[in-house]
């Protein structure tokens, strides 16, 4: 992609007017493009008169989007995109520096940044305005976001999208590629057998020699890399000086840096191998495995990532320790696999090298444990203080911002202490309770961000109306207010809906028959 054009009307538009702040870049590709990134579906409302950037939801729900109008009325013209992908390069004037100077807890330049400043647009007259800049049909930019669009970028740079830069340009560095049928490129000083069958899409870097009867195919293979006789290997990118001897099969994975991988071992699809890692057949290779040697301060580091979703276990060969780790849920698939049996992918985690023994990592978790619990103690701390001596609320936010800085951690990590703080003394009244959440809208909407965090909240909600039975039958009337103070989405509701509709008898969802269908009545008639 040409920046120049790009850099060129963003400045246009700044010296008109310095409000313009940001020009995103974008992409097209149609919703099911393998360079889309799971973990994100962009859909963008914009002017196409202006190329204002109107709204940005990063995953809209499947059941609809909806499109707050405030922005629209001095719009021309709108236009909603879902062909779009975010290229994640930003054209930024001096001032988007000042605005994360002012706001120094960020967390997503997304989800925080872009929202923020689109959300302040709404309700300021001195507002700052975001455009976007769509990338044209010969141009290329995408972002490696994960496994899958590490592969499809890969793929799409032997198919030559990106041209100028493809293998055989020799662009980065002293290399001899050079392109032949089927999109293969090779180095001068490769070695192939006669025998050997390369397929297309296969990359092979200098300094790789493959042996007789060996089938390659769909791969990327590295500098200095020993293929023995009679191994097929699929789908997969092998980095450099590694070594694979005889009657090997490897299928869909990554192997790192001079790795081994002795006769007659089998590599399933989705295995990711670590640095210098050694592999034989009496190794339990299944697929989607992650096998890497480990030091223990990242273990640490790493066990409240892996918590309950994951188990770790050590398998003894030669003098090191390898530690499998068999993850369960919440990533996307791997290079070449399908989702699991249950629909779900598995999470990659990355771990240097060293010995680690298992006692030491339990200690580890410990330490993530007892970080959590001081971010809860801090944050109960903050706001009982707060309210007993009337902080401005402003004042309590930057505090709270501070210490899930400091703490690195969520809001979700101290999501029960809310309702019990704030209503504590409060009566069962729907006066007494509006007023309270009105006080701490601002605090509350630190909680409300995404989608998933207000699910959170109102179940969080739930469990502190089902502990006070003076509040047991206030529920709906408290969910009903966050909704009307624009902290909980339709969506949200209906998403915790659908969750207690699992339950064989939910009082609370009983409760709010009438809301909902009033809800879904709006909803409609919008």
């Amino acid at each position: 992609m040409k920046l120049t054009e790009v850099f060129h009307s963003h400045l246009q538009r700044f010296k008109a007017d310095q409000r313009n702040i940001l020009t995103m870049t974008f992409t097209q590709a149609n919703p099911r493009h393998s360079i889309r990134p799971t973990e994100e579906d962009p859909l963008i409302t914009y002017d196409p008169s202006s190329s204002r950037l109107l709204s940005y939801d990063s995953s809209p729900s499947t059941r609809g989007v909806a499109l707050g109008t405030d922005s629209f009325e001095k719009a021309e013209s709108v236009r909603v995109r879902y062909d779009l992908v975010d290229c994640y390069v930003d054209i930024c004037s001096p001032v988007v520096l000042q605005l994360f100077h002012a706001e120094f807890d960020y967390g997503d330049l997304r989800k925080d940044f872009v929202r923020g400043v689109l959300q302040k647009s709404e309700l300021e007259t001195l507002q700052h305005e975001i455009h976007v800049h769509i990338a044209g049909e010969e141009e290329y930019a995408v972002r490696v976001r994960d496994l899958p669009t590490y592969k499809a970028v890969s793929l799409d740079v032997l198919h030559r999208w990106s041209f100028p830069l493809v293998p055989d340009t020799n662009w980065n560095g002293p290399t001899t590629y050079r392109r032949h049928a089927g999109f293969f490129y090779k180095e001068e000083s490769v070695v192939l057998s006669p025998s050997c069958d390369i397929g297309e899409n296969v990359v092979l870097g200098g300094g790789v020699r493959i042996g007789k009867g060996t089938k390659v195919t769909g791969s990327v293979i590295g500098e200095n890399c020993d293929i023995g006789d009679n191994v097929e290997i699929s789908g997969c990118f092998i980095w450099n000086n590694v070594k694979i001897e005889d009657n090997c099969s490897l299928f869909d994975s990554i192997l790192s840096h001079d790795v081994k991988v002795q006769n007659g071992t089998k590599i399933s699809p989705g295995t990711i191998i670590g640095k210098a890692i050694t592999l034989s057949p009496s190794l339990p290779l299944t697929p989607h495995l992650r096998l890497t040697h480990t030091d223990m301060q990242h273990l640490r580091s790493s066990s409240s990532s892996l918590g309950e979703e994951g188990a770790m276990s050590p398998f003894h060969e030669e003098k090191n320790n390898l530690f499998v780790f068999h993850p369960k849920k919440s990533s996307p698939p791997l290079v070449g696999e399908e989702e699991g049996e249950d629909g779900e992918a598995e999470k990659v985690v990355m771990l240097e090298d060293e010995e680690v023994d298992d006692d030491e990592g339990e200690g580890g978790e410990e330490v993530a444990l007892s970080g959590r619990e001081a971010f809860r103690q801090e944050i109960n701390d903050t706001l009982v203080r707060g309210m007993s001596e009337n902080l401005p609320i402003d004042q309590i936010i930057l505090e709270i911002k501070s210490l899930r800085l400091a703490y690195d951690a969520t809001f979700s990590d101290c999501l029960e202490l809310i309702f019990p703080l704030f209503m504590e003394g409060c009566e069962p009244k729907r006066k007494s309770y509006t007023a309270i959440l009105k006080k701490w809208e601002k605090v509350l909407g630190l909680f409300c961000v995404e989608r998933d965090d207000q699910v959170d909240v109102i179940f969080s909600l739930q469990e502190f109306c089902g502990n006070e039975k003076s509040f047991h039958k206030q529920f709906c009337g408290m969910l009903h207010c966050l909704y009307e103070l624009d902290l909980i989405e339709e969506e949200s509701i209906f998403e915790w809906e659908t969750g207690e509709k699992e339950e064989e008898e939910s009082p609370f969802l009983h409760q709010c028959t009438k809301f909902l269908e009033w809800l879904r009545e709006d909803e409609e008639s919008d």
